[in-house]
């Protein structure tokens, strides 16, 4: 057996085989951290996405509630003397026959 500095061949195989082990097992606790850590960014981003198209959605719904409030508040509003386009009542049309015989009166 060659002996080096109070050490076996064996020995110093041995102990080289055991570094190389180490350092492989840190590089695979390395590469799955960093795997771990995309995938959490990857999971973050996607949230993120979610989120800003859910707010788009929601503006945009906020958007088409404005305009069906502002296309009732037209519709409902009251319309000018002689611009309206529908028949006078018989409370009016009564008003102005009595006011047209007072005028002949």
């Amino acid at each position: 057996m060659l002996y080096i500095s109070g050490l076996s061949f064996k020995q110093l195989e041995e102990a080289e085989r055991k570094r190389i082990e180490d350092l492989k097992e840190k590089e695979r606790q390395k590469v799955t951290e960093e795997l771990e850590l995309w995938k959490k960014q990857q999971k973050d981003a996607e949230k993120q996405e979610r989120s800003l198209h859910r707010e788009a959605e929601l503006h945009q719904e906020v958007e088409q509630l404005k305009e069906k409030k502002m296309e009732k508040m037209n519709q409902t509003r009251i319309p000018n003397e002689g611009t309206s386009k529908t028949k006078p009542t018989k409370g009016l049309l009564l008003q102005c026959i009595l006011s047209f015989f007072k005028v002949w009166v």
